[in-house]
């Protein structure tokens, strides 16, 4: 079984959390669509906009790692105030700027206090997953996703489309405020005691932690299988709609129709297949996860019509769902610190999108558009083999000791 019935689960907490989650998605999806929409009123070209959007990622990948061991030093509370005040006096500066290169530095600030907001709440969800119950275990990024991609693009438009850019700002920077006062009522102090050496300081400094961290059988695990669902969703989500519009000849309306399914088919599923998973043994989800990821890509790769690559699309939702929920059941039980455990799993998937974009606009180049999801097929199951491979080792081990 991948969880055991957890305790009662703190439905208070749990409300507070979840709320505070969807929020904080609200205000990235929010800040995605003022800034763009703000870089395009500066006359910037699609390159520079690319750029701007490439500066925040940027940003959030290079304070991950450490992100991770300050908010294991100073508590979630303390780091996600300061953070969300960061992004607040950010947020009020940038209607005030002329040029899109201030636009690009000013989002790689952003970028790079996302990672300590991130990384707190997804500590904290991890500490508290038992008492919430397993079942829960994709809550957080359903949340989350629900006011990135939903709700956030929506008060976006609808801000930028009724009033000017500093209003908008505002606005955005006031959520920033509200969020950093209220989390203040229940995100914790600080980390629970750990009661294991693996990620834990002595005189190993963070890089050799962490390697040591990804020696772990199931943090390890959980890191790869991250990194690559990353890569086949950053691999559908960068080019179906490039796909379907210029290749399959299909309306803009029926395209974006494709993203938005995977999209909330994903939520849904996060919110749904908990359950179910939590009945069901590690190597069934591994299955099930493995047999979804490669249907979404053989129906992507060889589909012509819209109805199969809508198949596609939800298989993909499913798998996706399905590994996310394994990790986090799993991880939920590791000792080592979770703050850690957050900063290389968020570390992991943000290689991995990066690696789905990148590699797949390169690879499309050589062997076509539609192929390249054909091509990550092999990726997929090399994967699921090296994985089967390591628990092989492990029992293996463990039988001989």
């Amino acid at each position: 079984m991948i969880g055991a019935v957890a305790a009662p689960a703190d439905n208070g907490f749990l409300a507070r959390f979840i709320t505070l989650s969807v929020l904080a998605g609200t205000t990235i999806g929010m800040g995605n669509v003022i800034t763009t929409l703000f870089a395009l009123h500066l006359n910037a070209t699609p390159f520079q906009v690319g750029l701007i959007s490439g500066s925040a990622t940027l940003g959030m990948m290079l304070v991950t790692l450490p992100a991770g061991f300050l908010i294991a030093k100073y508590g979630a509370k303390r780091v996600y105030l300061l953070a969300s005040l960061n992004c607040m006096a950010i947020y009020l500066v940038v209607p005030f700027l002329g040029a899109w290169s201030a636009l690009a530095v000013a989002r790689s600030l952003v970028g790079a206090s996302v990672p300590f907001r991130t990384i707190s709440m997804n500590s904290t969800f991890l500490q508290r997953l038992k008492s919430f119950g397993q079942d829960k275990a994709g809550w957080f990024r359903a949340s989350q996703s629900t006011g990135m991609a939903v709700l956030g693009p929506w008060v976006g438009t609808l801000l930028t489309g009724s009033a000017n850019f500093l209003v908008s700002y505002i606005c955005l920077a006031a959520l920033f405020g509200l969020m950093a006062l209220w989390s203040q009522n229940f995100l914790p102090e600080a980390e629970a005691v750990v009661e294991t050496s693996v990620g834990q300081g002595g005189g190993a400094g963070l890089l050799d932690q962490f390697r040591l961290m990804l020696k772990d059988l199931w943090v390890g695990e959980s890191c790869l299988t991250e990194f690559v669902n990353s890569s086949v969703t950053s691999l559908f989500s960068s080019f179906i709609l490039v796909l379907a519009i210029t290749d399959l000849h299909l309306p803009k309306a029926m395209a974006v129709a494709l993203v938005t399914t995977q999209g909330l088919a994903t939520i849904a599923a996060l919110f749904v297949l908990g359950p179910l998973l939590r009945k069901v043994r590690l190597v069934w989800a591994y299955a099930a996860s493995l047999g979804f990821a490669t249907a979404a890509l053989l129906l992507v790769g060889f589909g012509r019509e819209w109805l199969v690559l809508m198949l596609g699309a939800v298989c993909l939702a499913i798998a996706a769902a399905t590994i996310h929920l394994v990790n986090m059941q799993r991880l939920a039980h590791s000792p080592i610190a979770k703050s850690k455990i957050s900063s290389l799993l968020n570390l992991s998937g943000q290689t991995g999108s990066l690696l789905g974009s990148v590699a797949g606009g390169s690879l499309s180049l050589a062997i076509g558009l539609q192929n390249i999801f054909l091509a990550w097929i092999p990726l997929v199951w090399v994967t699921a083999a090296f994985c089967f491979w390591r628990h092989r080792q492990a029992a293996n081990a463990e039988l001989n000791s």
